[in-house]
């Protein structure tokens, strides 16, 4: 353990400074000792007695008696004291600035120092401490003739000064506090081997041991306030020049040990709450350090050192608070401060920490109960504050905040909280909240899967959008427009609406740069071309191949296109499922190519360096997909071919490629791709390749014999089943997530089973989904997801057995008591409800029409409440038709009865709005009229006003016709044909059916 900062002149003690600077201290005799402490490990040890400037100290009060060296000319003197007058900047001349350097020059030369020098040298440095502030203004004012570097430069020679003072002091501490203030409150130091922090703490040893167990003259706790006020403030690129990777960060270690230290000296040096507040942003200056030079080699050591230091600002911020809490204004403006860095102290990259465990819950539970206290210090003490610190700090705690939301609160709270929070940036300047705040707030409201929050985004976006259009029109018209300025905040609010999902307003947003002349850059191409790829159209996969090859047809291009801005042509047709695709997507790639020959060929004749665009693994990983559904018949070779030629170009492919090579195999639904995925898949687990495969490839090999009709393909199935199931459960518990089975590998089993036809097929799905259900109960996966209960529904119900029905209704049940139960992803949807209104359809239940129209109503009453899973449709429709046209033939009043169901259902349809009528809509209701209404007459008129509904709707077809002329005979004989027999119904022809 480190000796301490202030101690009895009887003890002998290791210097901070000596530990934590990069060269040997100034001489002290009693700093020459070995250094015990485990942490200084690494650092200087002082084992010198200094460099010629510096003179060993024999006593703790060394004072001249040598009186007859010359002092300093007295009207200089009279000069310097005119700098405590002088009040106007703009007077504190060159001339004065130049009889300081002459002053201090004239004491730097002079041997020996007396006692009158040392005295002067005090005046000195007081008057240097006055000018300051003044070349501090100086510097901030235009087209001023002095030179901009007068600060630093003055630094410099107080710190000349202080050397030559403390040599022999006198008695008095005035030279010490003067060179903390200096520190800890002047902005600017250049020099990085004085950075403000590390000569600060100097000071204040060579404070100790000048004046150790002096209670008049020793450092009091305001000094070492300083101190922590000095590496608080020290700029990042500065500090981070002093600290070991390795190490924890020293503006953090030198807080806690002060802090440590006057917490044990108690009484007068007892921490106060602008103690806290002050350690609490060292803390954050160290925590800043750490996670700016982040070594990759290392994060476990770095992580580990963060957490320490998060754990002190959480102690020390609930200290802060207990001392705070009932005290006033000027208190809670400390709080507020102490409170306003330990947020940015707690928000660190969140993907380098785990995301649920003891440190998180600690976390957010210190979070939930500091955040109304920081809200209630803001509120007392926004009027005392002054606006550039409350806008600064205001300004990057928020920031923290908004992440810090996301981390620790639910959905709910975290709506209400970004809300808050941006509420309280409006209120302090018009450009608050800034694009960053706009694009954080989005960024988390996205990840939520509440419509809520989804409008919410929306309507920060199109918030953000007017800020920033009264930004250009602002700028505009005061002529001041910064083309690279406006570039990023348009490439800004282009990625704010592609988040929200406002694909549109990205390309009118693109189009509106053309008209106001701004440029655009690599990554306003990038945006646009990534949303026409998302858009998943071959409308818009063309519109992005046309915007790319007109670019490269430019003579003078802005910027060079990237390989990233082809993938996204490449990526636009693989969504976009065309038949063609997979030809444009090789089109796309081959203009890539030659487009880099271009580039290698035009760089060597006229020397200009120009990038190559050479392909990796994701433009052939796109190729592989456009292959897998272009249902080709060679679809399998080639994308076989592809991924061989990937290995010989010397392309590693990753777990993303082999996950889409897999999928694109089982897509060609063919026995070719299923025995091409299974060679592959084979070849992976013997050759153990540096990439694992996970479950998605072990289900994507599964489908591939699923789709392939395969006689074997249940048993196929099997084999890869249980062969994830042997690796995931040896596989460690921190690895397994890879390999966790899914609702997606028991479904393709199901599949394999439900497709082959056996007899002993509903019974296989059964018990693979009541396995299923007893995995998760034991925790090994998660739930069925409403997939699975589907397939085993309709399994049932596509198999003839008397007892389908009932087999359905179960299932059905057990989804939704899985529902219930908490599981979302078993959320029963039309899907599920139609194929349960088939089985009753098919079943030879009496009034099954009156219970199939009864789900009908369900789904829409379920729809009318604001179930949009539940949107009836014409599926479901269907249903109700058909269970109304087999009812029992000899029940005359059932029969009416179904009658009346399926014009009721179609007019619940026709009445909505919903789309949930088509032609075999139609054909169903005369096969319903032919089965169920015996006199001509009657169905006549019932299926003339239906076929009146039909030509108005335009469903007139050859299956309408034909179903007609089989159940209709005589109003087919109205239809007015054409000479190849089509339906020819001219304007106003329904009319003769009346």
């Amino acid at each position: 353990m480190l000796s301490s900062l202030r101690y009895s002149s009887a003890r002998c003690r290791v210097s901070l400074a000596c530990r934590y600077q990069t060269k040997p201290c100034a001489g002290n005799p009693r700093c020459a000792i070995p250094i015990q402490s485990k942490s200084a490990v690494g650092f200087w040890k002082c084992d010198t007695f200094g460099d010629q400037r510096a003179l060993p100290i024999r006593s703790t009060r060394c004072v001249s008696t040598d009186t007859n060296t010359p002092s300093i000319d007295p009207t200089t003197l009279s000069t310097i004291d005119h700098v405590t007058k002088d009040t106007n900047p703009r007077t504190a001349t060159e001339d004065l600035y130049e009889k300081l350097e002459h002053t201090s020059l004239s004491l730097l030369t002079q041997t020996p120092i007396s006692l009158s020098h040392q005295t002067d040298i005090v005046k000195v440095l007081e008057a240097w401490k006055l000018l300051l502030p003044k070349l501090q203004e100086l510097d901030e004012i235009p087209d001023r003739t002095l030179p901009t570097n007068q600060c630093s430069a003055a630094i410099s020679r107080m710190q000349d000064l202080y050397e030559l003072w403390k040599r022999r002091p006198i008695v008095t501490n005035r030279p010490f506090q003067i060179m903390l203030e200096v520190f800890a409150h002047t902005p600017t130091i250049s020099d990085n081997s004085n950075a403000r922090g590390m000569a600060a703490l100097q000071v204040l040893e060579d404070w100790n041991r000048s004046f150790m167990g002096d209670m008049e003259l020793e450092p009091r706790r305001t000094d070492y306030h300083l101190v922590l006020h000095a590496f608080g403030n020290q700029p990042l690129s500065l500090s981070s020049a002093y600290i070991e990777p390795t190490t924890a960060a020293q503006p953090g270690e030198v807080a806690q040990e002060i802090m440590t230290q006057l917490v044990a000296w108690g009484v007068t040096m007892k921490p106060t709450a602008e103690t806290y507040q002050l350690a609490i942003r060292c803390l954050t200056r160290g925590i800043q350090q750490l996670t700016t030079s982040w070594d990759n080699e290392r994060d476990t050591e770095v992580m580990s050192n963060v957490e320490q230091l998060q754990h002190t600002v959480r102690e020390y911020a609930s200290r802060l608070i207990n001392l705070t809490v009932s005290s006033g204004s000027s208190s809670s403006m400390t709080i507020w401060l102490g409170l306003s860095d330990a947020f940015q102290a707690m928000h660190v990259p969140v993907d380098r920490f785990e995301e649920d465990g003891p440190k998180r819950i600690q976390d957010a539970d210190w979070y939930r109960q500091t955040l109304p206290v920081w809200k209630q210090a803001l509120i007392e003490s926004r009027r005392a504050l002054d606006r550039r610190i409350l806008r600064e700090n205001m300004d990057r705690t928020c920031k923290a905040l908004l992440l810090l939301h996301e981390r620790y609160l639910e959905p709910a709270e975290q709506i209400t909280a970004i809300r808050d929070t941006l509420e309280e940036l409006k209120g302090l300047y018009t450009s608050l909240p800034s694009a960053e705040h706009y694009c954080i707030a989005i960024n988390s409201l996205t990840s939520m899967k509440e419509s809520v929050a989804k409008k919410f985004a929306l309507d920060l976006a199109v918030g953000m959008e007017k800020q920033h259009r009264r930004k250009f029109d602002s700028s505009q018209s005061d002529g001041c427009l910064d083309s690279e300025e406006m570039v990023k905040s348009w490439n800004l609010l282009m990625t704010v609406y592609m988040q929200v999902g406002e694909l549109s307003k990205v390309l009118d947003l693109w189009k509106e740069m053309t008209v106001n002349k701004i440029p655009r850059n690599s990554l306003s191409l990038f945006l646009v071309l990534k949303v026409l790829a998302q858009q998943e159209t071959s409308q818009s996969a063309n519109q992005a191949t046309s915007i790319l090859f007109k670019y490269l047809s430019m003579d003078r291009k802005p910027f060079e296109p990237t390989a990233e801005h082809f993938r996204c042509v490449m990526m636009a047709w693989c969504n976009s499922r065309d038949r063609h695709a997979a030809s444009q997507c090789q089109r796309v790639f081959d203009r890539m190519l030659q487009y880099s020959a271009e580039s290698r060929k035009q760089s060597r004749s006229d020397g200009t360096e120009k990038p190559t665009l050479e392909p990796h693994a994701l433009h052939f990983t796109a190729l592989i997909k456009t292959l897998g559904y272009s249902r080709r018949p060679d679809a399998a070779k080639k994308v076989s071919a592809l991924l061989v030629e990937m290995l010989e170009l010397g392309l590693d492919p990753d777990l993303q490629t082999y996950t889409s090579f897999f999928s694109a195999l089982s897509h060609t639904k063919s026995l070719q791709g299923a025995e091409e995925a299974q060679e592959w898949y084979d070849k992976l687990q013997k050759e153990c390749s540096k990439v694992v495969l996970n479950v998605h490839c072990y289900a994507s090999v599964m489908f591939a014999w699923t789709k392939s009709g395969a006689v074997d393909a249940p048993e196929r199935c099997r084999a890869i089943f249980d062969e994830l199931w042997r690796a995931y459960l040896s596989t460690p518990a921190s690895e397994e997530g890879d390999l966790r089975p899914t609702s997606a590998v028991y479904r393709a089993l199901m599949e394999a089973w439900a497709s082959s036809g056996r007899a002993q097929a509903p019974d296989e799905v059964d018990a693979l989904l009541s396995l299923m259900e007893k995995k998760a109960e034991q925790g090994l996966i998660d739930p069925p997801d409403k997939k699975v209960y589907a397939l085993v529904m309709a399994t049932h119900w596509k198999h003839n057995d008397r007892n389908a029905v009932a087999k359905v209704q179960d299932v059905y049940s057990r989804m939704t008591a899985s529902y219930e139960m908490g599981n979302i992803a078993a959320k029963p949807d039309a899907h599920c409800q139609t194929i349960l209104m088939n089985a009753w359809a098919k079943s030879d239940v009496p009034e099954r029409a009156k219970i199939v129209l009864d789900l009908l109503r369900e789904m829409f009453q379920a729809y009318s409440q604001g179930d949009l899973d539940m949107q009836p449709n014409a599926y479901a429709l269907a249903a109700v038709l058909n269970a109304c046209a087999f009812v029992d033939k000899d029940n005359e009043t059932l029969r009416r009865q179904a009658v009346q169901i399926a014009l009721t259902a179609f007019n619940d349809f026709s009445n909505s709005e919903l789309e949930g009528t088509n032609p075999f809509i139609y054909c169903y209701l005369f096969r319903v009229l032919g089965h169920q209404v015996d006199d001509m007459v009657e169905r006549t008129r019932l299926a003339s006003v239906i076929f009146q509904r039909c030509c108005q709707e335009g469903f007139v077809d050859d299956q309408v016709i034909k179903m007609m002329r089989r159940y209709v005979p005589v109003l087919y004989k109205k239809i007015p044909l054409d000479g190849k027999n089509k339906p020819r119904l001219p304007i106003g022809w329904t009319r003769q059916l009346d």
